[in-house]
């Protein structure tokens, strides 16, 4: 686990059973995926043709679908969270080159914001402040201040770019 200006960044967060357990369920042809905008159009900086993907509402639970909520759970109890403010499942599509979301925050609550990446690939976040570059690796887990403005971004080198997300206290 590395620490730096609040970030938090922790490789092999999950075991490789868990870790497998999880991809095979966002894969499975019955998960459900929501078609949602990345960000409010006017925190978007690029082309609003690029303003999309899939999403899966884990908290609070948005919908009348299979819900896998107790399953993933089992990562935010690995956090500690004590408070789950939001936690929802990002696929982003790839693009043909990366492309940068926008800077933005994810709650205004004084409370901590962790993303957990599910696949390797070329994207990243990328945080406001520092210019820091935390690149998309599987089982890796970043927790830092929810005030702290960061950007995602597409991916040009994977099927797809899916990161959980996690606003909690």
């Amino acid at each position: 686990m590395t620490k730096q200006n609040d970030l938090v960044v922790q490789d092999n967060f999950l075991s490789n059973d868990l870790l497998s357990l999880l991809t095979q369920i966002t894969l499975q042809y019955d998960f459900f995926w929501a078609w949602n905008s990345v960000l409010p159009q006017e925190d978007f900086l690029p082309n609003e043709k690029y303003n999309r993907q899939l999403v899966h509402w884990f908290y609070p639970q948005n919908g009348t679908y299979k819900d896998y909520f107790e399953v993933f759970k089992i990562i935010s109890d690995q956090l500690g969270v004590k408070e789950l403010i939001r936690m929802k499942l990002n696929c982003n599509y790839p693009t043909d080159k990366i492309i940068e979301h926008g800077f933005h925050i994810d709650t205004s609550e004084d409370s901590k914001t962790s993303i957990f990446y599910l696949n390797t690939n070329n994207g990243y976040t990328k945080f406001e402040d520092s210019g820091e570059i935390v690149k998309s690796v599987e089982n890796r887990m970043i927790t830092f201040h929810s005030s702290k403005r960061h950007s995602g971004s597409t991916c040009t080198d994977q099927y797809n770019r899916l990161v959980l997300n996690i606003n909690w206290k």
